[in-house]
């Protein structure tokens, strides 16, 4: 492995890391961090002359799936509301070939499922601080008593989080559990 490229996964590898976090900091955090993830991702396929993911059946039917998007956008009774939304849809296509042709090629898959682990871990125990406490770790508070923000501090949306997050790292535990159990 190159140093250009041994540079690029590095980074990469962090991004993909540090989602959740940008997740938690903001949307635009996250939305950042998206962007960099399709930026290195686009510059390793330059690097490496790689570009069998344009092949990819799924990444054809998204494609189309995009493409009528933008011809649906010619009866949209608000073009320019809907413009930006429907042609940077193709971003989305994209990341999600990023983050799953990283995985996939990538020796530290292990650490990137730990991270999001002890991440989802801190943010559950957060959770149930702010619960008994009525304000989280750092002294955040809902506006609305009933619900709970976390570090999201005003957004209550800190379910969605948990929701995706308690899934992938959830499920990470249980394959790599399953998999010691089955050997013995």
């Amino acid at each position: 492995m190159e140093k250009t490229n041994f540079y690029l996964d590095k980074i990469s590898l962090f991004l993909i890391i540090s989602l959740p976090i940008g997740l938690l900091i903001s949307s635009g955090a996250a939305e950042t961090i998206g962007i960099l993830i399709i930026i290195f991702f686009l510059i390793t396929s330059i690097y490496n002359k790689d570009f069998d993911w344009l092949k990819n059946k799924y990444f054809l039917l998204l494609l189309i799936i995009w493409i009528s998007l933008l011809l649906n956008l010619l009866f949209s009774q608000n073009f320019i509301l809907s413009f930006p939304r429907n042609i940077f849809f193709l971003k989305n296509i994209i990341f999600v070939f990023a983050v799953s042709l990283f995985l996939n090629k990538n020796k530290n898959f292990n650490l990137i499922f730990d991270a999001y682990l002890i991440i989802t871990a801190i943010v559950a125990f957060d959770i149930f601080f702010e619960y008994f406490n009525n304000k989280n770790i750092f002294g955040f508070q809902s506006y609305d008593p009933s619900r709970i923000v976390s570090f999201l501090r005003k957004e209550l949306k800190i379910g969605h989080f948990m929701l995706a997050f308690s899934f992938i790292t959830v499920s990470y535990f249980f394959e790599k559990y399953s998999k010691k159990k089955t050997h013995f």
